[in-house]
């Protein structure tokens, strides 16, 4: 089963939107781009400035970090796939899954790197 898609990022209508006072956080950023898969990089950093009223420097800022976060993730799902062997016995999934744990592990060590 898939995940329904998230709704759309609402949208103003007549005024401009208003300023903010704070930067986005990687985390929150992340969690935008994990549920606009279908969107291109540039689609969603376009959409992220038109919500939060970013100035094309800071669009052009996320739209990098979006790149950065999709190659990311990408590199990890590939090591995933050569952790896990084409002939599998009851052993190489169970070290495999082993693995997979120390990743996310070592992942969610790194979640307090964003507020230094």
């Amino acid at each position: 089963m898939t995940p329904s898609a998230p709704p759309p990022l609402p949208k103003r209508v007549g005024s401009a939107p208003a300023k903010r006072r704070v930067e986005m956080t990687p985390s929150a950023l992340a969690k935008k781009v994990e549920h606009r898969s279908a969107k291109s990089s540039r689609e969603i950093a376009d959409e992220l400035a038109s919500t939060y009223a970013m100035p094309s420097a800071e669009r052009r800022t996320n739209k990098n970090l979006v790149r950065a976060m999709r190659a990311a993730n990408r590199e990890f799902c590939s090591h995933l796939r050569r952790a896990l062997p084409l002939k599998r016995s009851k052993k190489d999934i169970a070290d495999f899954l082993t693995k997979v744990e120390e990743q996310c592990q070592e992942a969610e060590r790194h979640n307090s790197d964003e507020f230094v």
